[in-house]
């Protein structure tokens, strides 16, 4: 019989393969064990209630949108000409002939779009006097943060005959929400306002003139908290 050449023998392992297997199978039960124990100390450990924190409530005018215009040209622009539209922000918005100003949820209606330099402005009627207003400059248009497209009544359908009659007789009152403190007042100038606080304080100066008694207003997750008279200026 002939002699195995040293090619056609099967290779001997090493020293250290014996030892490495023992080593793998040895971690490998510890780590089932270890997982096995982890396992049931979750299973078994009593579970901690959380307590829930006081809910903050949402008040209903959160959900209400006012349609948008979508104007961002002078052609987009001329979709307004015969439509009522409800001032926003009254006491805020300047218009001419003469140096008036628009007041809360006045209703006007444009009779006229034009370009007047780099300037658009919307003509409407008042008392019989053609008046305008710019609703763009420098190519950005602000008619959504003029005007309301749609009537209030139909959008804040969840305000009573009451708080519309507050609104109309410009009474503030605890209780009573931001926009109906806007539409009551006018625009006003925020105070003290901070991100993570659900405390605003503002004050309404501009009707004024209108002979609205400037107040200021401390509201609380939307809500007037506060109202005090401030001196006439």
């Amino acid at each position: 019989m002939s002699k195995l050449l040293d090619s056609d023998r099967e290779p001997r392992p090493g020293r250290w393969v014996g030892p490495t297997r023992i080593a793998l199978r040895v971690g490998l039960a510890v780590a089932v064990a270890y997982l096995g124990v982890t396992f049931y100390e979750r299973a078994t450990r009593p579970r901690l209630e959380r307590k829930q924190g006081p809910l903050r409530k949402i008040h209903p005018d959160a959900y209400v949108y006012p349609p948008k215009s979508y104007v961002t040209s002078v052609q987009s622009a001329r979709k307004l000409i015969g439509r009522p539209l409800w001032v926003k922000e009254g006491f805020r918005w300047a218009f001419q002939p003469g140096n008036e100003v628009l007041g809360p949820l006045e209703k006007i209606v444009p009779t006229r779009i034009r370009q007047a330099g780099r300037e658009v402005r919307l003509t409407f009627e008042k008392g019989g006097v053609s008046c305008n207003l710019p609703i763009a400059a420098g190519g950005h248009f602000f008619v959504d943060e003029l005007f309301l497209l749609k009537d209030p009544r139909e959008l804040w359908t969840h305000w009573s005959d009451e708080d519309w009659r507050k609104i109309e007789a410009h009474v503030v009152e605890p209780g009573m929400s931001e926009h109906q403190v806007v539409f009551s007042l006018g625009a006003g100038n925020i105070i003290q306002s901070s991100r993570h606080s659900t405390q605003r304080i503002v004050d309404y100066k501009l009707g004024a003139e209108a002979g609205i008694d400037p107040v200021r207003v401390t509201y609380r997750d939307g809500v007037v908290e506060r109202v005090d008279p401030l001196p006439a200026e």
